[in-house]
């Protein structure tokens, strides 16, 4: 777009001056002419008719004309001449209308030449053939007594006076007229319109210049120096705008004052966004923060398997931090523990309060305390110090992996749904969510899995997700789901499996639609495989069993038999070093990579932060050798010492595109 060119607000009036300047000289000359010429009519009009009042005094008594003598005509004649040269009109002369025309009686001029010229051309008795003039017309019908008009003839450009001459009866008998040289009054005008439009242009030349000081004054530069703080404040929002103290107000000091207090509630307002800004980015670190230590306390995913079972959970929050928990561990050789809850409300408040209920359902269930006790205990705790009137529901079980016995008690949550070939769901007593009642009780209950059964359990948000028609995904969808999966399935149940068929399918179910609440989903899946335990002898052939499990998953490649020849040292370790009477072997898969767990009930060793100097090939077979290189063929060790217990885990990752697909050992 072509920019336009700037043009001072100053100048734009200047030039609007001078335009109006110009169109009032052009127009003075014809309002002037025309206002100038009444005046002279005015002026010569009294003049006139002293004249004409001489004439008629002089001529009445010789009426009727026609009857006038020669002497009479002449010392008339005479009487008109002298009137024109002491009175400076231009021709005095008497006549009267006749048919089609007037008749010319007695003419005079004023100048020598004009006077026998229309001597000569109006002599005694003419008759000029002429329309009536409308004063001769108004004064014939008795509407005016006298009258002028302007004409332009043989004689020049005249003001014609026009006055009756009457008989006794009062009927008009004649005219005098007497004509008045307009050139002379011309003249006269052009001087009076000199001087006017001199006046005028002096007039507007000093009113122009008043008028631009005092436009510059209240317009110009405080306009100006507005556009200045303009300037200055978009520059630096910072800057304090100087006050002004005004003589008076107008327009134009309101804008300034309007300006002043836009840009200070501008600053005002910028000063709180900077500081809302600050203090959002820190709560949205702090949330950050909550959120990895979250992801931390309750991983997104968790896969466990173990002698007798295998679990598996998906959590997915609505927001950065969410309400909802799980809960997987061991109490000890023969039983997992699986906790699901969900926190009534979202965000920090909720998250805060999840790590509270958590913590204590975890503590207190290692106490050996029955399901029902355990929530009973919490629920008092939490109550005790539930200032904010917060509440949570809770499902807790606990699995024997020898005998897949499943104890559990419910504190208000979703039925969990029982898996195996037609699944159902699980009947527990509804409970009490944890802390809306101190006094709440608690009902123990148990079911016994068989090979390849287990349990579904899940938040509110699985059954209350929403599709487009704002219809529920429902208990019955969730459970026709499962059964379908099974039925189309040869294989066992897989924890995972079923974990990730259920949120696909609820994904695919609520399409297009924003996730409104936590979604928490937990498998656990009883394998009967007492045989097959690998609670194995402190001996080192009982590893032979190990390796055939490691090689199922790892392979038979020179990569793997490092891995395999790694975990075997740590197994000899033990063996020989920690006096345990037996050892467990517990594998882990998660993503793409495997783990084993030797847990064993030995002397408290860490192998992790062991001290292992360098040695001389003389003193190798000292030991110290086998932990380093188990240390380089891992992808992780961690130990742990809980429950009089020394735990080792080993991470391995897994082959690339050689992931098995059969069951995980057991």
């Amino acid at each position: 777009m072509r920019k336009k060119p700037r043009l001072s607000i100053i100048v734009q009036i200047a030039i609007v001056f001078v335009i109006a300047m110009h169109l009032s000289i052009g127009l003075i000359p014809f309002f002037g002419k025309y206002y100038l010429m009444k005046r002279a009519v005015a002026v010569n009009q009294d003049t006139a008719e002293g004249v004409a009042n001489l004439v008629r005094y002089y001529i009445e008594p010789r009426l009727p004309m026609s009857s006038l003598s020669e002497e009479h005509l002449n010392q008339t004649r005479e009487l008109f001449r002298e009137l024109c040269i002491n009175f400076h009109f231009r021709y005095v002369y008497l006549y009267a209308p006749v048919e089609d025309g007037i008749m010319y009686y007695i003419a005079a001029a004023e100048d020598d030449h004009m006077h026998e010229e229309i001597q000569k051309i109006r002599p005694y008795g003419t008759v000029v053939k002429r329309a009536p003039y409308q004063a001769e017309t108004d004064i014939l019908a008795g509407e005016k007594d006298c009258g002028y008009q302007f004409v332009t003839n043989q004689f020049g450009r005249v003001c014609m006076f026009i006055f009756p001459v009457k008989d006794k009866d009062g009927n008009v008998v004649a005219f005098i007229g007497i004509d008045d040289d307009l050139s002379d009054v011309q003249l006269e005008l052009a001087k009076e319109q000199q001087m006017l439009m001199l006046a005028v242009l002096v007039y507007f030349i000093i009113t122009h210049i008043l008028s631009l000081v005092l436009l510059r004054r209240v317009v110009i530069h405080p306009i100006d120096s507005l556009s200045k703080k303009m300037r200055s404040f978009i520059e630096d929002k910072n800057t304090e705008l100087p006050k002004r103290s005004y003589i008076f107000t107008d327009e134009v000091t309101d804008i300034q004052d309007s300006f002043e207090k836009m840009a200070g509630d501008i600053s005002a307002y910028v000063k709180d966004i900077e500081e809302y800004s600050m203090e959002k980015a820190k709560d949205a670190a702090q949330i950050d923060v909550a959120r990895k230590i979250q992801s931390d306390i309750v991983a997104p995913d968790f896969n466990i398997i173990g002698n007798g079972y295998n679990a598996f959970c998906v959590e997915r929050p609505a927001r950065a931090v969410g309400g909802d928990f799980y809960d997987i561990f061991s109490l000890n050789d023969k039983e997992i523990c699986v906790i699901v809850g969900d926190i009534s409300g979202k965000g920090i408040s909720a998250a805060l309060f999840m790590v509270m209920v958590k913590t204590n359902l975890r503590n207190y269930v290692n106490s050996g305390a029955s399901m029902a006790e355990v929530l009973k205990h919490v629920n008092g705790e939490i109550c005790r110090t539930n200032s904010q009137d917060m509440f949570a529901t809770v499902f807790l079980s606990v699995l024997n992996t020898e005998t897949g016995v499943l104890r559990y008690a419910n504190a208000g949550h979703e039925k969990p749904l029982f898996l195996c070939e037609n699944p159902y769901y699980l009947e527990p007593d509804s409970g009490m969510a944890l802390g809306l009642f101190d006094d709440a009780t608690f009902v123990d209950e148990e079911c016994t899995l068989k090979d390849n059964q287990g349990i579904l359990i899940y938040t509110d948000g699985i059954v209350e997700s929403i599709n487009t028609k704002k219809k529920q995904y429902g208990m019955n969808l969730l459970k026709e789901n499962v059964k379908n999966l099974c039925a189309h399935s040869a294989e066992k149940y897989e924890s995972e499996k079923v974990v990730r068929f259920v949120i696909d399918s609820v994904d695919d179910y609520s399409k297009d639609m924003e996730q409104f609440d936590d979604i928490t989903c937990v498998a656990l899946i009883y394998r009967d495989n007492e045989k097959e335990r690998l609670l194995l002898k402190p001996e080192l052939s009982s590893f032979d069993i190990v390796k055939e499990k490691m090689i199922a998953f790892l392979g038979n490649t020179e990569e793997s038999r490092n891995k395999i020849m790694a975990c075997e040292e740590m197994f000899s370790n033990i063996v020989n070093y920690s006096g345990t009477d037996t050892i467990n072997v517990i594998f882990r898969l998660k993503y793409n990579v495997f783990a084993v767990e030797l847990i064993d009930h030995g002397v408290p060793f860490d192998p992790i932060n062991a001290v292992i100097r360098n040695k001389d090939f003389l003193e190798l077979d000292t030991g110290g050798m086998g932990i380093k290189l188990a240390r380089l063929n891992t992808k992780e060790m961690i130990y742990s010492r809980t429950d009089d217990s020394n735990r080792l885990l080993m991470k391995y990752d897994l082959p690339k595109n050689d992931i098995p697909k059969n069951d995980i050992p057991k």
